[in-house]
């Protein structure tokens, strides 16, 4: 396998890489791949993704928004050696605060849905990333319940994950953050 890719380039660390916080906002995204157009989305010559072309559906498809508490949210990947090809295996953890039974039902239809795609801004405020997008993401974990006291946890608790050929992308339309946001808010149902 490693015979056959030369190493394409090196990298020396930007100070913005090496001094990168963690952390996703508590707003984030979710899509369905089979939702996605025939042309899913371009990626700009810097590697960003920078259009997400949705398919025409009834009712119309599109990013579902969600939000919770800050510092709750997060994506995790780790490399995965294989006989024929290495692979990313990526999971978006998502922590989400429903109270009515419709808010219920849209995080029961996470668990339901397959191939699906996870777009986080970060905290910092200096990326958007982007998981799944290339081979999707399925619920793999999850857990809930009422707690006992007043301060215990009472969140329902998702954990999205799948197999990638790449590490996570990000997305950046328009040339800022902000600017990213608003496309992704444009095209959320």
């Amino acid at each position: 396998m490693a015979e056959c890719i030369d190493l394409l380039e090196g990298m020396l660390s930007p100070c913005e890489g090496l001094n990168d916080v963690g952390g996703v906002k508590k707003t984030f995204y979710v899509g369905q791949l089979s939702q996605l157009g025939t042309v899913p989305y371009t990626v700009d010559g810097d590697g960003y993704i920078d259009t997400i072309a949705f398919a025409a559906g009834s009712p119309a498809f599109g990013l579902y928004k969600f939000s919770g508490k800050k510092s709750k949210n997060n994506g995790a990947w780790e490399l995965t050696a294989g006989e024929n090809v290495n692979t990313f295996n990526t999971s978006a953890n998502l922590v989400l605060y429903p109270f009515t039974p419709e808010q219920v039902a849209a995080c029961d239809a996470l668990v339901g849905a397959d191939d699906l795609f996870v777009i986080f801004p970060n905290e910092a405020g200096t990326k958007v990333w982007v998981y799944g997008i290339t081979q999707g993401l399925n619920a793999t974990a999850g857990s809930g319940g009422t707690g006992a006291g007043l301060q215990d946890d009472t969140s329902y608790k998702l954990t999205l994950s799948g197999e990638q050929l790449a590490s996570p992308m990000q997305f950046l339309n328009g040339g800022t953050i902000a600017d990213s946001i608003a496309y992704l808010d444009g095209i959320s149902v």
